[in-house]
């Protein structure tokens, strides 16, 4: 809140009731007079329903960094990501070039950003499943439509099409760490489903990137509001890929 003179807050008047109490104008004649305040006092804001300026500018800047991604990712998946541009991703969030870098420095920083937001929620959805009490295969059933649905997206169809060695090497060990995790919970799931009797006893290994690589090729022929919505896409998926590891009765 701005303190200085003939600021937002000088322009507050005192609040008597519940207890707030809201900057005032040091220089209001009738308020100095009423309460004898010093020209240079004044009273703080206690508490607010409202969120401070910085709050509501950090909130500004990441729905718009959000927006920023999704039309970069669109645009990724429509002309390929070697023949897009930072002035077509800039022309479809409307704001100049200049702007667009108040929020990502490079091209190859939205891809990235892209991937890992990928990742990250199919780490989310995988660790929800994985801490979920139940057999490996009821795990296996909570994850599979949550992963079918997120690599169906804009942002799946981005990050499984476009080549990540366009990134620096850093960024390259980042992902394949979030990954090797995934691989890694992914086996314990399929181990734990093999012990309890409700999965097939498949190398996990082997299991695990069948079931990652079917579902991650899903980019690469689906397309959105075609014959399957992403519920119906999830349902199909599940069903082959649950009757092909579900234990033989």
């Amino acid at each position: 809140m701005p303190q200085g003179r003939g600021g937002t807050a000088s322009r507050l008047a005192q609040c008597g009731s519940g207890g707030v109490s809201f900057a005032v104008c040091p220089h209001n004649a009738r308020y100095k007079a009423a309460s004898g305040v010093r020209r240079d006092s004044w009273f703080v804001m206690k508490s607010s329903p409202w969120p401070t300026a910085p709050a509501r500018n950090r909130q500004d800047y990441e729905e718009r960094r959000e927006q920023l991604l999704a039309s970069a990712a669109a645009l990724f998946v429509e002309k390929g990501f070697r023949d897009a541009s930072l002035a077509e991703v800039a022309e479809r969030m409307q704001i100049s070039k200049a702007a667009l870098y108040h929020y990502i420095g490079s091209k190859a920083d939205l891809l990235f950003e892209i991937a890992k937001r990928t990742l990250d929620d199919i780490s989310t959805a995988l660790d929800n499943a994985a801490a979920t009490e139940g057999a490996g295969r009821d795990k296996l059933r909570i994850f599979l439509p949550a992963y079918v649905k997120i690599m169906s997206t804009t942002f799946g169809r981005c990050a499984v099409r476009t080549d990540r060695r366009i990134l620096t090497a850093a960024r390259q060990q980042e992902l394949g760490a979030i990954v090797r995790k995934q691989d890694a919970t992914m086996r314990k799931i399929l181990r734990e489903g093999a012990k309890d009797g409700s999965l097939q006893n498949a190398d996990p290994k082997l299991a695990a990137a069948m079931i990652f690589g079917a579902v991650s090729w899903i980019p690469r022929w689906y397309v959105e509001n075609d014959h399957l919505d992403h519920d119906q896409l999830a349902d199909k998926f599940v069903q082959v890929i649950e009757r092909g590891f579900a234990a033989r009765s």
